[in-house]
């Protein structure tokens, strides 16, 4: 609640309707014009021409389904507008409601209904500081009516088809591929090339704030920005509509101001208003252009060939370059006051600075700070949240971020929350803080381990005043969840993950304006290789060609005709080696040269020749390739540690940490799917690890008794206090069958573990096994720590009832998350799931891959029927040596092409792999691989095909098949006698099994 605030007058104001009027005076000052008149703003430069035929598109009147993803392309729970509904209500809803909002967004978009229907919006006041005193210290975010959203939401989607065509490379923002990060290592580079300069002439940066630069946008001026572009009237008069038609109340102390009509300015919080202040701020560039082709404005040469920077935007972040110079300052004022007088922005001359070169004279920088009234700065500063300053030890540049992890750790208190909760902060809150620099720059390492040793004395409680044990080594904590650890990233390794990112974006030719400006300077020197640098270039550029040996470890061929790639000495086959290691014999210099076209005959790999000079495990791999195509294109560099051939941080990053020593163990997986409470999964995670502070574990360094506090018979290490303690063993044998007790109070810990997790065993109740032993050792385990530091506590008398009793508080909570977690286990388990025959004239074909361990040999198999669910044709094949993925393509290939030859023009493709038909339907396939190539061909074809995803459970036969074809490849005309229950069963349906 706010109490008092400051007038513009510097007075305080307490009494609440004084309030009130002083916060709505303040608003309709803001959103009011100052200058009545016009200024027509008149460029030589311009917006580019776009086609006729899609400016027509624009305000094409949407269909109901557009709407419908508009709608739910929304949060959920996005702050609710004036009637109170946020956008979960018509997700909901929206077989009830939906046909009145289609309607009403159809009629806007036509001009049968006015959107200023909808058009009243609050305003939230956010802080901008953690003190504010007066009203401009809150920054006003509009809260609009999901209807006006709605609108607003579709016309945001159809502009941005075009914003790359209309807007410069020097601005960055809300533009589809282009990120902050570009506009970040930019000024890195200019910083670098304006702190090498020793002319007397000298270089200068001014660094640019717009005051209420969204709020101050006068309504004419965008009129003419959307004239310029060419935009259809009725197109530019809804958009129009939608910006003037508002009427605004303020949010004060959780009461409604009166409403007031604004004159001015674009919402924060309007879906369309960051595409119309970026278009707004392009006629800055225009007339920036202008005066760089007149030779009045002398912007930095960032290279030999003549490319130079004059200015970078990113949304209102502006930062300006030129040589030092009277006439240079004059020119960006001149530039700053047209803009400003015809868009009604405002220069913040108090917030705004310059910065020069070392050796610019002392005059002339006195004479240029004169005219610009701005202050001068030794240092640029922090650009979009990055210092672009130039410190001896880059430890000080990045100390901020170590002070920003601390200042978070600040509000919490660890003492008050769980280990669970305290993993779940270190994971989204503290790691996620490094990760912005650590994508533009080298963070030293003293950071990277500093921020590490925060995490992890968050994660075990250790603070200055209470020093806490770490039972568990934060090497275990950086192994994935599937390899025993926490998923936690190793700073310095995804540091480095980032450099490749930039790395492979160099490599791969990269159009933006970053990337062309590192090209140009370092790249096109005479005597240097790809990814090398000097002792004189810039930090960001020395940071990514550091990473230029995991990008080769990532780069593979991608084979199209195979005429660019050399069979034997690049990488192409064996991810990250050439063929070279693997000849049985010495090549002759026409095999060494070779190109991999040169061993195809007939449209077939040449294994005869083949097998004379290479070891049998390429002849395996070839197998997985498909034969060459002439007609394919050229051969392509694709990133071969992801299956469709696109980079990743991620899979980057596991390069980097790449540690043969990992050990993958299924009852992780079991684990961490578990469908209970996050404290309870974490619990057993270390029950697993045998990390827990047993008495057997605290006498191992400790001189203490291993004895347990309960029975003081035996040693107390976790299996006894979870099992053989006599406390716990009553307990068991009040919730286990008689038939499972042998087996129960015999295994050891890990098997134990995984034979209670697998959900296999049932106690009388009926109740879900796997779910009852997790609350049941978690309460044990509860008991001896209050038995141990609680002077009151009592054993409960009966446990089983107590365990039982808390199970069914957890039941509710374990039924929400098994539906989002564990895909495992089907939604309507205990149900029949019926393989569903397809319609009448249809093919169904269901596919499936298979790979050997050990082996690595793979097969594909598949089953085709029709709409009498009659098997038509069967097929399994051995495909050499390949990944799962790659299996699964072969097979879903395999089965369109005998569907094809057989005559079948209407076909629907069933399989498992979520992933694979995810990536088909989305209609970016084809692009990593010949064998995708080949797929997206015959997708193409004259018929119709559909993709959809099966469980695996209605998959049987298919991979029955798959794991056949390992061996062998046969086409089934007939349905082998060993697989006709399954094809029975999944006919009829039956019932999925508990995991």
């Amino acid at each position: 609640m706010i109490l008092a605030l400051k007038d513009e007058y510097g007075v305080w104001v307490q009494w609440e309707e004084e309030l009130q009027h002083l916060v709505v005076r303040h608003f309709k000052s803001l959103f009011c014009t100052e200058d009545q008149s016009s200024t027509v703003l008149s460029t030589t430069t311009s917006f580019p021409p776009i086609d006729p035929t899609t400016l027509e598109d624009l305000g094409m009147v949407p269909s109901d389904e557009e709407i419908r993803r508009a709608v739910f392309s929304m949060g959920c729970y996005k702050a609710p507008g004036i009637d109170g509904y946020p956008p979960i209500f018509y997700k909901h809803n929206w077989c009830t409601v939906g046909p009145t909002l289609c309607s009403f967004v159809k009629g806007v978009f036509s001009g049968e209904v006015s959107v200023a229907d909808s058009n009243r919006t609050l305003i939230s006041l956010i802080p901008k500081r953690d003190r504010p005193e007066q009203v401009s210290h809150f920054r006003p975010i509009s809260l609009c009516t999901v209807h006006y959203k709605c609108v607003t939401k579709i016309i945001t989607l159809h502009l941005r088809e075009i914003m790359n065509d209309l807007i410069s490379p020097f601005q960055s923002s809300f533009i589809r591929g282009r990120h902050i990060q570009d506009n970040i290592i930019i000024g890195q580079e200019v910083m670098h090339i304006m702190n090498k300069n020793r002319s007397r002439k000298g270089l200068m940066a001014w660094k640019i704030d717009l005051e209420k630069a969204y709020d101050r946008v006068r309504w004419d001026f965008l009129h003419q920005v959307l004239t310029e572009v060419g935009f259809k009237a009725d197109f530019i008069h809804l958009i129009i509509s939608c910006v003037s038609s508002v009427s605004y109340n303020v949010i004060w102390n959780g009461t409604q101001t009166e409403f007031f009509f604004p004159r001015r300015g674009l919402r924060q919080g309007d879906p369309i208003s960051p595409l119309l202040f970026v278009l707004c701020m392009e006629k800055l560039s225009h007339l920036i252009c202008d005066e760089v082709s007149r030779g009045g404005w002398k912007p930095i040469s960032v290279s030999n060939s003549g490319l130079q920077v004059s200015h970078l935007l990113f949304a209102d972040d502006l930062l300006l370059f030129g040589v030092a110079s009277e006439n240079q300052a004059l020119c960006m004022l001149n530039c700053l006051d047209c803009f400003s007088r015809a868009s009604g922005g405002k220069v913040s001359c108090e917030k705004s600075s310059v910065f020069f070169s070392p050796r610019v004279p002392g005059q002339t920088r006195r004479r240029i700070l004169g005219l610009s009234n701005m202050k001068a700065s030794n240092e640029i500063g922090r650009y979009l949240g990055f210092p672009l300053t130039r410190c001896r030890k880059p430890t000080d540049k990045f100390h901020y971020v170590i002070e920003w992890v601390r200042s978070k750790l600040s509000c919490w208190k660890a003492s008050c929350l769980s280990i669970a909760g305290r993993i779940t902060l270190a994971k989204s809150v503290l790691s996620s803080i490094p990760v912005y620099p650590m994508i533009v720059a080298k963070i030293p390492v003293s950071v990277c381990h500093e921020v590490e040793r925060i995490q992890r004395n968050f994660i075990w409680g250790h603070t200055e005043s209470t020093h806490q044990y770490h039972p568990i080594g934060w090497d275990q904590l950086t192994l994935p969840k599937q390899y025993g650890g926490l998923g936690f990233r190793r700073l310095e390794a995804f540091n480095r993950a980032c450099g490749v990112k930039l790395a492979w974006q160099i490599c791969m030719g990269s159009k933006g304006l970053w990337a062309e400006i590192l090209q140009q300077r370092y790249l096109l020197r005479e005597g240097d290789s790809l990814l090398a640098y000097r002792k004189g270039d810039s930090q960001i550029w020395k940071f990514i060609c550091a990473q230029k040996d995991i990008v080769e470890l990532g780069t593979k061929w991608q084979i199209r005709n195979g005429q660019v790639v050399n069979f034997f000495n690049d990488c192409w086959l064996v991810g990250g080696q050439s063929l070279k290691g693997l000849c049985t014999r010495q090549l002759t210099d026409v095999e060494n040269s070779s190109s991999v076209a040169d061993w195809v005959c007939n449209g077939e790999w040449n294994f005869d020749a083949l097998a004379d000079c290479v070891q049998p495990e390429v002849l395996n791999r070839l197998l997985a390739q498909i034969p060459l195509r002439a007609d394919a294109g050229y051969d392509v560099m694709v990133w071969g540690a992801e299956s469709d051939g696109k980079f990743s941080i991620r899979s980057a990053y596991f390069l980097i940490e790449r540690n043969p020593q990992q050990r993958f163990h299924h009852l992780f997986k079991i684990i961490w799917s578990w469908p209970g409470v996050e404290r309870i999964r974490v619990f057993m995670w270390r029950v697993f690890l045998d990390r827990l502070p047993t008495n057997t574990w605290r006498h191992s360094w400790a001189h203490c008794s291993d004895l347990c506090d309960f029975c003081g018979v035996e040693a107390e290490s976790i299996l006894h206090v979870l099992r053989d303690c006599q406390y716990a063993k009553q307990m068991w044998m009040q919730l286990i069958k008689p038939t499972y007790v042998a087996a129960f109070f015999s295994a050891g810990l890990r098997d134990w573990m995984a034979m209670n997790l697998k959900g296999r065993m049932r106690n009388d109740m009926g109740s879900s096994w796997n779910l009852v032993f997790g609350v049941a050792i978690w309460k044990l385990w509860g008991w001896r720590n209050s038995y141990l530091f609680e002077r009151n506590f009592s054993k409960p008398p009966n446990p089983a009832d107590n365990i039982m009793h808390s199970w069914s508080n957890f039941a509710m909570t374990a039924a929400v998350h098994a539906e989002a977690h564990m895909s495992a286990v089907s939604a309507d388990a205990g149900r029949p799931l019926v393989w569903q025959k397809p319609p009448a004239d249809w093919i169904k074909i269901n596919t499936d891959g298979a790979v050997a361990l050990g082996s690595g040999r793979a097969g594909c198999g598949g089953v085709l029927r029709d709409s009498r669910e009659a098997w038509v044709c069967g097929f399994m094949k051995n495909i050499g040596v390949c990944s799962v993925t790659d299996a699964e393509e072969w097979a879903i290939f395999e089965g369109m092409r005998l569907a094809w030859e057989l005559g079948f023009r209407k076909a629907i493709v069933e399989s498992d792999s979520l992933e694979l038909i995810a990536r088909i339907t989305d209609g970016n396939f084809g692009t990593a691989s010949l064998l995708g190539v080949q797929i997206r061909d015959f997708i193409s074809k004259d018929w119709q095909i559909i993709f959809e995803h099966i469980p695996r459970e209605l998959n049987r036969v298919a991979d029955a098949l798959a794991k056949q074809g390992i061996s062998s490849s046969v086409i089934l005309e007939n349905c082998p006698v060993h697989l006709r229950s399954w094809v029975n069963q999944e006919s009829l349906g039956f019932i999925s099994p508990v995991v």
